[in-house]
């Protein structure tokens, strides 16, 4: 017999509704469903969805009230972060004007602001001096270019990401969580893509992970990029949610996985810490690769600020990129194609700020000896990036 844990909602089948109901909307607006994984019945799929944003909004406006009357606690906290960022996607729906700076603190609950110049000044300088140690001369761009070329795996792609897809999902299961001995990844390379790397679930235990066959892949960076779309990333969290949501342990609020809203950065920054958690961080490549990422994941954000709440040139803001992160041009002009997705946009800067979270979570539960609480929260809850501090006790 299972111990649940029942929805605190009056009404759980109305946020299942809603949030359906906003998937459609939102697909239909900006080409992209927002609703990456659940593991609602197949009676609640069926049932007629809301078909206006002013309808949705409704009925948020309402869970979100309820909510605010629950008992002041992490979980509680993680439900109303979730209804209030949806709310502001109904909002935005129905034509409410929003400033960039204001939707990114209302749809993903991260600080909205750009990472300063001295922090990406401190992340060039720990890159470049990385890059010097192992023996890459000249500027950061032409350093750290060489550093993709000689470490590319190159015809041995996809070879070497099959054996680390294998491997990563037998060593989860040993280090991290019991992963169901059904769950398994279908791993495919593709070209003419905007990303780097994506994980698409395919069934309850099943995903499909493709990664961008036209870019370099650096050992570190493929091992980094595997860890964190399949095993003990993307596919472990949604594996283990779905794992709680059969044992009927999973309240209605937790069994949904929306974009845009609270939980993305610590989702993105949990998947970045799989590398860490399956002990794989292990060559003077991987602090190379960490402090690329960094680099990367804050540039990113900047970049969506300039183009999305400063109006500057599409063209200005790629050269930023060439410029300030040692990239080509070409793939300047690819992360642009992120950069202006009307879905992902919005999201973009919880790279940088989830990642950050987590990682403060996982150093302080190191320290402390709290593992089985980390990977309780982490793997067991949902949570958003204010109540990951507030479920784990520690400081904001």
């Amino acid at each position: 017999m299972t111990h649940s844990k029942p929805s605190q909602l009056r009404q759980p089948d109305d946020l299942v509704r809603v949030v359906l109901s906003m998937n459609d909307l939102v697909e239909r607006d900006k080409g992209t469903a927002p609703l990456l994984a659940h593991s609602f019945s197949s009676d609640a799929l069926a049932r007629e969805r809301l078909t206006t944003y002013e309808a949705c909004r409704s009925v948020l406006v309402d869970l979100v009230s309820e909510t605010e009357a629950f008992e002041a606690t992490a979980r509680t906290r993680a439900l109303l972060d979730v209804l209030r960022a949806l709310q502001a996607q109904a909002e935005e729906g129905m034509g409410e004007s929003m400033a960039y700076q204001e939707k990114v603190r209302r749809f993903t609950g991260v600080p909205n602001e750009m990472v300063s110049e001295e922090e990406i000044a401190g992340l060039q300088d720990a890159l470049s001096a990385d890059l010097a140690r192992a023996g890459y001369r000249g500027s950061l761009s032409r350093a750290l270019g060489e550093w993709r070329t000689r470490t590319d795996v190159g015809s041995e792609f996809l070879n070497e990401a099959t054996a680390l897809f294998e491997r990563s999902l037998a060593e989860t299961r040993a280090k991290v969580v019991g992963l169901p001995d059904d769950a398994e990844i279908d791993f495919e390379p593709v070209r003419g893509v905007f990303y780097r790397g994506y994980s698409d679930s395919t069934g309850p235990y099943r995903a499909h992970i493709t990664l961008n066959a036209d870019l370099e892949w650096p050992a570190a960076a493929l091992k980094h990029v595997v860890t964190h779309e399949g095993c003990p990333g993307h596919f472990a969290i949604s594996a283990m949610r779905q794992r709680q949501a059969d044992l009927g342990l999973l309240p209605v609020e937790q069994s949904f996985f929306f974009a845009n809203t609270p939980v993305t950065s610590i989702n993105e920054g949990t998947c970045n810490l799989g590398v860490y958690l399956l002990g794989w961080f292990d060559t003077f490549d991987d602090l190379i690769c960490l402090h690329s990422d960094l680099l990367r994941s804050a540039l990113l954000g900047n970049m969506c600020y300039l183009y999305h709440q400063h109006g500057k040139d599409e063209g200005d803001v790629a050269a930023y990129f060439v410029a300030e992160g040692g990239v080509s041009q070409a793939a300047a002009e690819q992360t642009m194609r992120f950069v202006k997705h009307p879905l992902w946009h919005t999201s973009n800067p919880h790279y940088w700020h989830g990642t950050h979270r987590v990682f403060n979570a996982y150093h302080a539960c190191l320290r402390q000896d709290r593992w089985a609480d980390l990977v309780r929260c982490l793997y067991d809850e949902l949570h958003t990036y204010a109540s990951l501090h507030l479920a784990l006790g520690l400081e904001s």
